[in-house]
C-alpha cells in the first residue's frame, strides 16, 4: 500500500504471526506517529520485557510528545537515583547534599531514625502541637558540640558524685 489509507472498525495487524511490526518511518528524518485513544481510551503497550534495574521512564511534554528521560536526573538534594532505585543520602558525607533550605513538616506525625534491622529507635520526633526531638543511644553514644543553655536531665534528682 502507498499513500493515505484509511482502515475503521477493529483492526488487528500481525496478532497471529510471529513476525516483528514496525509502524512508522525507519529511514533518516524527522517523522511523527500519532496514536489517538480518544479522550476516554488507553493506549496499551502489551509484551514490553520488565528491565531488572531500570534507567528510563517515558514522559509526556505539554504537546503530549512522548519522551525517553533517564531517572538518573529525576533525584536532587539529599536523594539519588543508582542501580534501579531512589536513595536517601548519600555514600559519602559530600555526596547529594541539599542546595538550598528546606523544611520537612510532619504535621501531627512521628518520624523515627531506627537501627539495629529496626528493633532500636535512635531519633524520634514527634509532630504536633507539642512536638519534639527524643534521641536515645544503645550501649554507647555520645551528643557532640552543644551550645548555648542546654539542660540535660531535668526531670529526674540525681545525687552523684558527692563530695
Amino acid at each position: 500500500m502507498t499513500g493515505p489509507t484509511s482502515v475503521t472498525g477493529a483492526t488487528t495487524i500481525n496478532t497471529t504471526g510471529t513476525a516483528n511490526t514496525t509502524l512508522g518511518n525507519t529511514g533518516v528524518g524527522a517523522t511523527t506517529v500519532t496514536l489517538n485513544a480518544g479522550t476516554t481510551g488507553n493506549i496499551v503497550l502489551g509484551g514490553v520485557d520488565a528491565d531488572a534495574a531500570p534507567t528510563e521512564i517515558l514522559t509526556i511534554t505539554a504537546t503530549n510528545e512522548v519522551r525517553r528521560s533517564t531517572l538518573t536526573g529525576t533525584a536532587l538534594e539529599g536523594l539519588v537515583f543508582s542501580a534501579g532505585a531512589y536513595r536517601l543520602g548519600g555514600t559519602t558525607n559530600v555526596a547529594n547534599p541539599f542546595l538550598t533550605s528546606r523544611f520537612v513538616n510532619i504535621d501531627a506525625s512521628n518520624l523515627s531514625f531506627t537501627s539495629n534491622g529496626g528493633a532500636s529507635t535512635t531519633m524520634l520526633i514527634t509532630g504536633g502541637a507539642n512536638s519534639g526531638v527524643a534521641m536515645t543511644t544503645a550501649g554507647t553514644g555520645t551528643i557532640r558540640r552543644l551550645t548555648g543553655t542546654t539542660n540535660v536531665n531535668t526531670t529526674r534528682n540525681c545525687k552523684h558524685n558527692a563530695w
